[in-house]
């Protein structure tokens, strides 16, 4: 005879595989932890398919807690890319805020 479960012990199970949720100052402070440039959210990926060997990385999290990463080359890149991110994101906020 199988023993089939409960939804509650279903739910219960599938909660314990999804493990503990970080909350967002615990995500902030490990961040800070492993950057070593200087710059909050940055660092260094090795990689070969670029000729100076890594690429820089800006990670973050959205809105629905899904981890985004924007790649350059150069830091100066680097940089305009996260600002125009940012202005689209505030852009869109504020269409949301007028619908």
């Amino acid at each position: 005879m199988v023993k089939k479960h409960s939804d509650e012990s279903k739910e219960k199970m599938r909660e314990a595989k999804l493990g503990k949720r970080i909350s967002g100052s615990h995500k902030i402070s490990i961040s800070k932890v492993k950057n070593k440039t200087g710059i909050f959210r940055v660092y260094k990926n090795k990689t070969k398919t670029v000729r100076q060997g890594f690429v820089w990385v800006y990670s973050f999290y959205d809105l629905d807690n899904a981890r985004k990463v924007i790649n350059s080359v150069d830091l100066c890149k680097l940089k305009e890319k996260i600002t125009s991110f940012i202005n689209k994101l505030e852009k869109i906020e504020n269409l949301l805020y007028y619908i």
